[in-house]
Formats: C-alpha cells, sequence, structure tokens
C-alpha cells in the first residue's frame, strides 16, 4: 500500500497508480478509500476521452470479418 499512495502522490496523472490503489484498497477491505481513488481513476480517464486522448469505454467495436482470403 505505501508504494501505491506515494506512486500516486508522485504522479497523480497516472491512471494505472489510481487504479491499482483502488484494487489493493478494497482488497483489504477499506472500501470508503478504493471508493475514493476509483473515482480518481475515473476522473483522470474521462478527462482523457474529453481530450480525445482516449475512445469513451461505451463506444461499440465495429464487428471484422475475415475471409479465407485474407488469412496467411
Amino acid at each position: 500500500m505505501p508504494l501505491l499512495e506515494h506512486a500516486t502522490q508522485l504522479r497523480p496523472e497516472d491512471q494505472v497508480a489510481w487504479y491499482r490503489l483502488a484494487l489493493a484498497q478494497r482488497s483489504l477491505g477499506d472500501r470508503p478509500a478504493s471508493q475514493a481513488a476509483m473515482a480518481r481513476y475515473q476522473q483522470l480517464r474521462q478527462a482523457d476521452v474529453s481530450l480525445g486522448l482516449r475512445r469513451p469505454s461505451e463506444e461499440e467495436v465495429t464487428p471484422q470479418k475475415v475471409t479465407p482470403e485474407a488469412q496467411p
């Protein structure tokens, strides 16, 4: 836990650190802290979506078709 907390202090914009911290806190049973860390992760993720740096996860994936000719 201390290392994950330190990672979020060193790089507060690091989504991965916040996500891992939330999971670790949840596994230890610290639900309020886990929810707070997950909320921060979601804020950072949404900011990336708003800036166009990431596609929204709700966006549908276009189905692909593979034809026999396309196989190597």
